[in-house]
């Protein structure tokens, strides 16, 4: 008896959630709230030509927005940078700190280094979903080791930490999802007179919310918390369908995910590498299973997968990486060899 009952609730809430989804679809259709110029032209996930453009231009005291380095202020202010001094502040993308030694102790290119001339230094490493490479952030405080204050900030969808964060800790995570939303809305009040800038910075942000996987209607989010909240049945509910999350995702994976890779991996007669137990425990953030041949062994690569495990297998990236990072392809040229 007790079971139906639940099962009713839950039913219940279910179909409630679901009719104001469709109230708040409507609203966003008849808004136009999902055009959106970046998704349109497909460039949404583009670390460097959209985000780092996007964010230097804006933080640039010179860039083409013409409002000064008020945006810069904003930025500085928000995520408590002191004493840094916006005068002569000159934004770099892409700046290269040197060639990358064969420690990997110094070298690489900053995504995005503000410097003013006090040699003082703000360094964003802009990931969206790009692997991290080898010390990346202790190479670049290395790298720039003759200034006077560096302030180095891991800028991911999430906030999440570096992998190396225990061999670099003097770094700031922050994240899209909070902390660059938080910050865009401040720089939207500096320029409400400004229709262009304005719906420029809208229009990112919309951006970064769908990236983010969060909701482009704040207020149909408001409206399920209350209705899960309404009464103790329905938070009770809810709880019910939290609590199998981790159940549906392996089932998922089981029946679906698994069989197919195994099945590729049987038909061209590849090696699979996949740790079954470490991706449906998710104690892992990003996760990778791999293919390779015996030609591909002995160049050294596999063709690597990979995608983040907390929020679901998103954020899913593949292309050549190595079977032992140490041991490097002389002769890329050699992959001509695979054909």
């Amino acid at each position: 008896m007790l079971k139906e009952v639940i099962q009713r609730e839950v039913s219940q809430l279910l179909h409630e959630v679901k009719t104001i989804s469709n109230s708040h679809e409507k609203v966003i259709n008849a808004t136009g709230e999902r055009f959106n110029i970046f998704s349109i032209l497909k460039v949404e996930t583009k670390e460097y030509e959209t985000h780092s453009r996007f964010l230097g231009e804006l933080l640039n005291p010179l860039g083409s927005h013409n409002q000064g380095s008020i945006f810069l202020e904003k930025f500085i202010s928000y995520f408590k940078i002191k004493d840094y001094k916006v005068d002569n502040s000159k934004v770099h993308l892409e700046f290269s700190l040197g060639r990358i030694s064969e420690d990997y102790k110094s070298g690489g290119r900053a995504d995005i280094l503000i410097k003013n001339d006090q040699d003082e230094i703000i360094l964003i490493e802009n990931k969206i979903y790009a692997v991290e490479q080898i010390n990346q952030l202790s190479r670049y405080d290395k790298s720039i080791v003759g200034n006077k204050r560096k302030n180095i900030f891991y800028l991911t969808l999430n906030g999440e930490n570096s992998q190396y964060h225990e061999l670099f800790g003097d770094y700031t995570p922050i994240s899209y999802k909070t902390d660059i939303i938080k910050w865009l809305e401040e720089c939207k009040k500096e320029c409400v007179d400004i229709p262009i800038i304005r719906e420029s910075i809208t229009q990112y942000i919309n951006l970064i919310k769908k990236i983010t996987n969060q909701n482009l209607n704040n207020k149909m989010n408001e409206d399920i918390t209350n209705r899960v909240l309404k009464d103790k049945d329905s938070f009770e509910s809810f709880i019910s369908l939290s609590s199998i999350e981790d159940s549906i995702y392996k089932k998922i994976l089981e029946e679906n995910v698994y069989p197919i890779l195994e099945g590729i991996s049987e038909k061209y007669q590849l090696t699979l590498k996949l740790d079954k137990k470490l991706i449906s425990s998710k104690d892992g953030e990003y996760m990778t299973f791999s293919f390779h041949n015996e030609k591909m062994a002995t160049l050294n690569i596999k063709i690597g997968f990979s995608f983040n495990v907390r929020r679901g297998a998103k954020e899913f990236i593949f292309g050549f990486i190595y079977i032992l990072i140490k041991k490097r392809i002389s002769n890329l040229k050699n992959m001509k060899k695979l054909e």
